[in-house]
Parts: structure tokens; sequence; C-alpha cells
């Protein structure tokens, strides 16, 4: 059936032109908006679930704006789902500055489907190439978009070609931008894209800025160069970032060029038996250990050592180092990071420079007066280390000793004035400790001694700054170097994306398919070492109630997120303690698989923070503001913040728990004064005056019955129960007065009687059940008792004998000016008299005046 114009203007909403209040459309529904803007209104997913309701039948609005806020994939899937219910005019949708990931873009593109829209905004999110390449599917379709703002996200090189194919596939879209700077397209992408639509003035692209980490994780190594060095760089790096976890008192680094005589020294110094056998191609003679060992000895032209490797003699490791001068500028940043962490990780630390005979000797000592020079450019300042370092010459005749080593040193100072002065301060250091290995003069067992003892006496342990390395590395170097720290922030950015998808939805924190255990761990998984140890204790034991699960996780979270900062350190601190409370997730049955994804993101975030401070050291780039970590900090704790109070108002109290249990629920409602949670505050104290009456502990019982009805005023169980408790105790003017609150008839009754009985008859009580008979339209009854009360007054001139006399007046209808006016025996009812001489002796005339009855509380009691 149609209906009739007057029907239809009156289900008609009125149209008005903007709004910039949330509470306004909520509290209108009525008002078919045309302009809505809640930009920076701190709206999360609940709160535009709410909008997303309060939009149905909207059919006027044409631009709706949501920009800085905190809503993430769930709120946007929840608008998107809305606005495909409903035929919308909506021309511009602004979603910039929210928490929104792929998730939430691929909900969005599915249900606008209908829309036609001019203008887009989803920059400042968390898109990355699943997203990006879902809007490029939707370009080809919807060629009325003119604006898609897409800067400042996490797009890659697969969603950036997506994109722009998409624009020149569709010859429909006319005077279109695209705003994309920001992200993490590669420059080879970048210029690829820009020759696509270089002739092309339709299509106006801002591909500027970008931070890419394709490069360091291409989908295969081709034969480009630079992305190999930067690969190899990566597996470097990554293989000795756990160096800093071997933390010892004492250590050797053994430093030197490749096939230099290094890795045979430290096994000479571990006490292997070393073996010298003819090379059957060049008929020298090599030496190799006769046992296994975990440092093996190379005869190539490269090194094997690419990272350091560990061996220890009681408190002292002795660490084996990459060769210095090799070739590439990937394993000259790696030695330089393995230096510095070898310092960090030890207490106390000596070097050891190891150079062939013929590095001394041949074209004028020249090859040991490189490696002597990159020895030297590794330390801030070699007047640091100067007792604490050591020469030893391998593969010289049996007849050379120290002494003709160190008249070399001195040949070498005299011969060559235009040395550097740090290069004659490090021969001078170095000739107070020179130490020789001869080469084999036959095959078989060598008897050599281990120089170990030596050096040991001959130098001093250095124990003071761990930050001696100095990182001034070559410009190749330094340009990876800039591509490493470029990708650490971009890593550690993406952990810190993981950590707020679990904050924001702590339940599904571990579920197969989320943020710790999809995309962001695998992204964290290509940073951890193949040595990685893993430990089933790795985090410290926190008690967790199982019935307060996610009500502890929320707390525990805001203990640590509502602490600020100071330095970046404590950044990193912080984002662990946050990964251990989801610990406890795993412990409900997750499985060890799960615990070991969180100990490889509390190694990654400690790892990128190093690479960091390293890489930045290295490029000579500040680090990332601290006040960065506490913007994050303080968007994770007004998440977790709204998690709690939702997690209060949703839960339900269990019965028939003990003390401990009520007593924690009381706790935690006591934190948020939501009317939802004064109501179960008011039920848990009845629970506890229920677990103390029942252990025949009055006083705390009628404490936490007070307690119910202080919180909640409208709770009649509580009445009921103070009464109760009180009347047991003859205390029965206050077991009246909670009766009366929910007018229990009964139990006034007999309160009533057992007062008269205890008390005897007084003009106070037969006044207040006469008032009692009254309130309840008894009229005999209360007349009875009115009459009654009257004629146990004594004393008509007393001032408290007038007041009554005023309010018996009233009551029964009569004038009362002297004292034989108001004698009716008629009025005594049969009975009357035997109810005055049945009362006891000794009446108390003393008993308190109770409060009349109330009926504004409109209770009524379950007996």
């Amino acid at each position: 059936m149609s209906k009739t114009k007057s029907e239809e203007k009156k289900i008609r909403p009125k149209v008005k032109r903007e709004t910039k209040s949330l509470q306004e459309i909520l509290e209108n529904p009525d008002i078919d908006w045309v302009k809505i803007d809640l930009q920076n209104h701190k709206i999360g997913n609940e709160e535009v679930k709410q909008l997303a309701q309060a939009l149905d039948y909207k059919s006027n609005l044409q631009e709706l704006s949501l920009s800085a806020n905190q809503i993430g994939d769930e709120g946007a899937i929840a608008l998107a789902e809305n606005l495909k219910k409903h035929n919308l005019q909506l021309k511009a949708l602004n979603l910039s500055g929210n928490q929104i990931g792929d998730e939430g873009v691929a909900a969005l593109t599915k249900n606008l489907q209908h829309q036609r829209l001019k203008i887009l905004g989803l920059s400042n999110n968390q898109i990355g190439d699943e997203g990006a390449v879902a809007l490029a599917n939707y370009l080809k379709e919807h060629p009325a978009l003119r604006i898609l703002n897409l800067h400042i996200n996490q797009i890659g090189d697969e969603g950036a070609v997506a994109l722009a194919n998409s624009l020149k596939e569709n010859p429909e879209l006319n005077k279109f931008k695209l705003s994309m700077f920001c992200n993490r397209v590669n420059n080879h992408s970048v210029e690829t894209i820009k020759e696509i639509f270089q002739d092309n003035s339709r299509i106006e692209l801002d591909l500027s800025r970008q931070k890419p980490k394709t490069i360091v994780f291409p989908t295969e190594k081709n034969s480009n160069s630079y992305n190999q060095d930067i690969l190899n760089l990566h597996d470097l790096i990554k293989e000795g970032s756990n160096l800093g976890q071997h933390k010892s008192e004492k250590a050797i680094l053994i430093l030197g060029k490749t096939r230099s005589g290094k890795s045979t020294l430290a096994n000479l110094f571990l006490g292997r038996k070393l073996k010298a056998t003819e090379d059957e191609e060049t008929g020298d003679l090599v030496i190799n250990t006769v046992d296994s060992t975990n440092i093996a000895i190379n005869h190539g032209r490269t090194s094997e050592t690419r990272v350091p490797n560990r061996a220890q003699i009681g408190n002292t490791v002795i660490w084996d180092c990459p060769g210095f001068k090799d070739t590439d500028a990937a394993q000259e940043i790696a030695n330089a990071f393995y230096i510095r962490e070898l310092c960090k990780s030890s207490d106390k630390v000596k070097f050891i420079l190891v150079v062939s005979d013929s590095e001394l000797t041949n074209n004028r000592s020249t090859p040991f007066l490189e490696t002597l020079e990159q020895m030297v450019k590794t330390f801030d300042d070699i007047d640091d280390i100067k007792d604490s370092v050591s020469l030893v010459v391998t593969g010289s005749r049996s007849r050379k000793d120290s002494e003709k080593i160190i008249n070399t040193l001195d040949r070498i100072l005299t011969q060559r004035d235009n040395l550097d002065s740090n290069i004659k301060n490090m021969l001078e250091y170095l000739k107070q400790s020179v130490h020789v290995f001869h080469s084999p003069v036959d095959e078989g067992i060598l008897k050599t001694q281990t120089p170990l003892p030596s050096i040991e006496k001959s130098t001093k342990y250095y124990s003071g700054d761990n930050k001696i390395v100095n990182l001034s590395l070559s410009d190749k170097a330094i340009e990876y170097a800039s591509t490493m720290l470029n990708t650490a922030n971009n890593n550690f950015n993406e952990g810190v994306g993981a950590i707020k998808k679990a904050v924001e939805n702590p339940a599904k924190c571990l579920n197969p398919y989320n943020a710790f255990t999809k995309k962001h761990h695998q992204l964290v998984k290509k940073w951890i070492p193949s040595s990685m140890n893993y430990s089933h204790n790795s985090f410290k034991s926190t008690t967790c109630d199982g019935n307060f699960l996610h009500l502890d996780v929320f707390r525990k979270m805001d203990d640590i997120l509502n602490v600020p900062v100071s330095s970046h350190y404590q950044g990193v601190k912080k984002l662990i303690r946050v990964i251990e409370i989801f610990e406890h997730f795993v412990r409900k049955g997750k499985g060890s698989d799960h615990n070991k994804i969180l100990q490889d993101y509390t190694y990654f975030f400690k790892q990128q923070l190093s690479y960091v401070q390293f890489f930045s050291d290295l490029t000579k780039e500040d680090l990332p503001e601290i006040n960065k970590f506490n913007k994050i900090f303080d968007q994770l704790h007004i998440v977790n913040l709204k998690n709690f109070k939702q997690a209060l108002i949703k839960m339900e109290i269990e019965p028939n728990q003990d003390k401990s249990y009520y007593e924690k629920v009381e706790k935690y409602l006591n934190m948020h004064k939501e009317p939802e949670c004064i109501t179960k505050k008011a039920e848990c104290y009845i629970k506890l005056g229920d677990l103390h009456q029942a252990n025949d502990q009055v006083k705390e019982s009628i404490d936490y019955f007070y307690k119910a009805i202080e919180s909640d005023k409208k709770i009649p169980g509580a009445y009921r129960k103070l009464g109760d408790l009180l009347y047991k105790q003859e205390d029965y003017n206050k077991a009246i007065h909670f009766y009366s609150k929910i007018n229990n008839f009964s139990k006034i009754e007999n309160s009533f009687k057992s007062l008269i009985q205890k008390y005897g008859e007084t003009t106070f009580v037969r006044m207040q059940m006469g008032d009692f008979y009254k309130a309840f339209k008894l009229d005999a009854k209360a007349r009875k008792n009115y009459l009654k009360a009257f004629s146990l007054i004594e004393d008509f001139s007393s001032e408290e004998s007038q007041k009554h006399l005023s309010k018996l007046e009233g009551a029964l209808g009569l004038s009362i000016s002297q004292e034989s006016d108001w004698f009716s025996f008629d009025q005594a009812e049969s009975g009357f008299a035997s109810d005055i001489f049945n009362l006891p002796q000794n009446a108390n005339d003393a008993i308190p005046v109770i409060d009349s009855i109330c009926m504004e509380n409109n209770f009524s009691d379950t007996e």
C-alpha cells in the first residue's frame, strides 16, 4: 500500500547543512545532514559503529570527514557495511590520520561500489600493498573518482605498480590526482611509474620522499649488484646481531687481514693440536687442526670468517673476527658492527693484531701499514687502547724472534717520515707486546707454544667506554648504511604496528590470522638469526587470574603505558614489557610456537634499536625523537583504557565464588564510575555480605550490605538482607527502616510486634505503627494504633506530648483541646483494654524515633 503525501512528509527527515558534533548526530536521528565533519574528535571503533548506525536514511549526505581520529580496521568495516545499505549521495569521504590497514580498505572498496565518490582520503594510515591492490581494482570500475590521497602509508612496489596500471588501463579517468608521497616504493619503481605517465597530463602523481623497504628484501636475488650487496649486508648483520647476547667478563679480539693466520692463532690459544701438511697443488706446508673445531682454518684467497667465531678459555672469550680490507662495503660495515657489539658485551677487552711475515717485509712494509691503518681507523682514540694491543707475526722463519720484529718496526718509523701520527703511535704501542708464530719446517704435529700467557702478561685489559669503536667508513659503505638505517626505521614501525593491533584487540593477539602471527611476523622472522636460541622460560612469570585474564591484561598494560619514557632504550623496554603481558595468552593453551613468536618480537625490537643507533652513528643522522615513542604509547594508552572500560561494563559477576573473587571484582569496579559499574559493584557487595553472613561475621556482613545501598540505592535485595540481619540482632528499629524502603508489609509488622515485646508499649512505637498502617491504607488498624498511642500519654503538658497530640488531631480527625475532650469509649475496639493490660511491666520509653515509611522508592520485595 503506497503512502500518502502527508505520510511521506511526516517521515521525511529535516535536511540541515552541516554538523561538527557526534552527540548532535546521535541525539537527532530525524535530521538529514549534508556535511558531517568530525575531524579530531578522538573517535574510535566503538564510536564509529554508533555513527554508522545513525547514518540510516541520511540520503542527502555528501561529505563525511572522520580524519585525525583512532579508527582501525574494525571501525572502517562497520562504516563500510552501513554505507552499503543506503543509496547515499556521498561525494567525499575522508578517513586520513587513523589506524586503518589493508583489511579496512578492502571492506571500503567492496562496500562503496554504489557510491559516486569524487574524493577519497586515506593518508597517514597503515595501508600496505594488499590495500593498494584493492584500491587499484576499485579504480578500474569507478572513473568518477578524482582525488585519492594515500600519502604516509606503507605501500611498496606491488601496490604502487597496481595503482599505476589501473590508472593506465582506465581511459575514462580524467584529471585524476594521486598523492602517494612518503610510502615505501623503491627508486626503480618510482622512475618506471613516472615514465608511464610522462606524457599524460590527465594524471597528476606525487611519489616523492619514498622510504623503500623492498630494496632490502627483493623477491629474488637478481643480478643487481646494489641489491645483492644490501642482501649480503642484511645476512651479515642478522647473523651477527646476537653477538651482544654473549656477555663475558673478559674478551680477546683477534684482528687482521684475511689469510693472515687469525684462525690458526685462535686454535693455538685453545690448545688444539695443529698439524702441518703439504698442499697437493702448491707444495707449501699448510696448518690444520687434528681434532674438530668450531673455528675453521681457511687456506683460500677469500675469508670463510664472515661473522666472528667464538671460543672460550676459562672466563675469557676468544673472538676470531672477519678479515680487514675484504673487498665489499657490506663486510666493511659488518666488521665495524661486530667489533662494536663485542666491545659492548664484554667488561674488559684486549686486541691482537695478526699480520703475516710477508706483509711486514714485502714492498717496504706497505701491506702491513695498510692493515695497521685499518686497525687505527677502527677506534676513536688509539690512546685509549695503547696498553691493550699486541702484535703477532705469523709465518716467520724459525730464526726470527720478537726482537727482530721490533727492529723492523723501528725501521718503518725511521724510514717513513710521512706516516700519520696515529700510525706512528700505534707502532710504538705494538712494540710493547710483540710475538712470533713460526712457520713449520716439516710435516707433522706442531710443537709451537701458545703465546697467550706472554700476551696476557705484557698487556692490560681495556675496561673503559664501550663506544671506543670508530665508525668512519668509505662513501660506498655509508650509502649502504643509509639504506639499512631506513630499513631499520621502517622495520621498527612495522613491529610497533603489530603491537598496536594487539593492544586494540588482545583477545585475538595470537589468532593465526592476526598481526602477531601473519603479516608482521613474516617481516620479523627475516631478521631472526639461524642461531637463535629459544627459551621455555624467556618471560618473567607474573600472576594472572584466569577469571580476570583480560582485565588483568588491561590493568598491567595501563601500568606500563601510563609512564612516559626518556630514552630509546626505555621505549624498547616498554614494548618488550607489553609483549610479556601477551605471553599470558600463550599459557592459555596456544602452544610453544606462539611463545617463540613472542621471543622473536622481543629479540627483533632490541635488534632493530641497535641497528638504528649503529647506522645513525655511521651516517651521522639523528635518532628519531623520543617524543615519537611517547606519542605511540599515549595512543596505546587511550585504546587500552577504552578496552578496559568496555570489559568492565560487559563483565558478568559469577555466582558461588569465594571471597577473593568478589574482592577482586570490587577492586576493578572501583576503577570506573560508569552506571553499569556502579550497579555491578552493588551486586558484588551483596555477594560479599552473603559470604560473611554465612560465616557468622555479622558486622562485616552489615557493612557490605550498607555499601551496596550506598553504591546503588535501587537494589531491593540489599534492603531486605539488611533488615533480616538487623532483625536477628534485635535492632528492630533499623530493621523497620530498611523493610519500609521495599514495602515489605509482613516483615515490618513482625518487627513492630517484636519491638513491643522487647521494650513494651510506648507512644512512639504506636504512633509509628499507625503511620505504617496508614501508608498501606489500612485505616482501621491505623486508627487503633493512634488511639493506643494517645492512651499511653501520661503528661499532656509536656512539649513532646503536645507534638504527638497535634499529629493525632490530624490522624484521628479530632479536635483535642482538653484532656476530657478526646475520650470516646465507643472508639476502643474489643481487645483494646487487654492489649494495654498485657504490656510488659518495664516498658522502655526511650526507644529512638524511627523514620516514617518512605513510599517514594517504587520497590516491592520479592517475599
